[in-house]
């Protein structure tokens, strides 16, 4: 249970726990009011949730834009209710759904979002569909978006420090920063005239990160783990250097925006494995040897007897 410091008034959720989903917005709205019960917001907005569609999470109220107001009042109280600390938005390792985020580790993450509307049927209307980018644009631009046609008039660019979204058709995609997915969301439901908003999918994350500070991540993270993870390998499989490295390399790694889907010898998770086992060979814990195949001479490594009596174990830092 979170207590709010200024007004003592209690919700009934957890922090860095799953609170709701976006994909379907009775649940959310059911959800979020069972939190707020104890608050006077919940006596001012209860009466807007109709009992038949309280009821029935498939009655038409729900594609209405009285659902989508309702849906943006109430994520605005639990933002109002956001303990210190925490931001709401997507809690990482929870399969992608909504409460109150670690502010500090979401500060460094952008999340690869699909987000939902309707505006009924209007296939083949390039007109109709300009008229839609054109009022997507201006809502994005007053909530300070830069925001840039696409050519023709084939859907519209939206941006926002780390926030980089593309109206196309019936969905805005693209990556959005933690920090601003709550209010993203809060602006579609409310400010939308000739949609509504249908759901948010989140797909997936990604660092922020400049490579200078995915290395520092790196350090932060393994430095109790690192030399022990390539130790260990390298004791139980004797083997070529780069094929190791890159095993442990791969364990490590973190998706970022300028390798979202993997690294290579050039990444910063390779090259901070490398120089980790730069230093376990320099201090005698491992040694190189070559092995010859066919033609080939390929540079190994293995444990050496100090490095065995050493002991190197999870928390140990060279």
């Amino acid at each position: 249970m979170i207590t709010d410091e200024k007004t003592q008034n209690k919700l009934y959720a957890d922090t860095e726990t799953t609170l709701f989903r976006l994909e379907d917005k009775p649940e959310a709205v059911s959800r979020i009011m069972e939190i707020i019960r104890d608050t006077p917001e919940y006596l001012q907005l209860v009466h807007l949730l109709p009992s038949h569609a309280q009821e029935d999470p498939k009655a038409e109220w729900w594609q209405s834009k009285e659902a989508d107001c309702l849906l943006a009042e109430l994520l605005e109280v639990l933002e109002r209710y956001t303990p210190e600390g925490f931001i709401l938005g997507p809690v990482i390792g929870r399969m992608h759904t909504f409460g109150y985020g670690n502010a500090e580790y979401e500060r460094n993450l952008v999340y690869r979002i699909e987000i939902q509307i309707d505006r009924g049927h209007v296939y083949g209307e390039k007109n109709e569909y300009r008229k839609l980018y054109a009022e997507i644009a201006g809502i994005f631009t007053r909530d300070g978006y830069t925001t840039e046609p696409e050519k023709r008039g084939k859907g519209c660019r939206m941006t926002k420090g780390d926030t980089r979204l593309y109206a196309h058709y019936e969905w805005i995609t693209g990556h959005c920063d933690a920090a601003h997915l709550s209010g993203l969301v809060i602006l579609l439901l409310r400010e939308g005239r000739s949609f509504r908003f249908v759901k948010c999918s989140l797909l997936d994350s990604l660092f922020k990160f400049t490579e200078e500070e995915e290395l520092q991540y790196y350090r932060q993270q393994h430095k109790t783990t690192i030399y022990y993870r390539i130790f260990d390998l390298f004791r139980r499989n004797s083997w070529m250097v780069e094929e190791n490295l890159m095993t442990v390399a791969s364990e490590i790694n973190i998706p970022t925006r300028s390798r979202p889907e993997g690294f290579d010898m050039d990444s910063p998770a390779y090259k901070y494995v490398r120089s980790a086992y730069r230093e376990l060979i320099d201090k005698g814990y491992l040694e190189e040897y070559v092995r010859t195949f066919v033609r080939d001479e390929i540079t190994c490594a293995r444990a050496t007897q100090k490095g065995i009596s050493k002991n190197i174990f999870y928390g140990t830092q060279l």
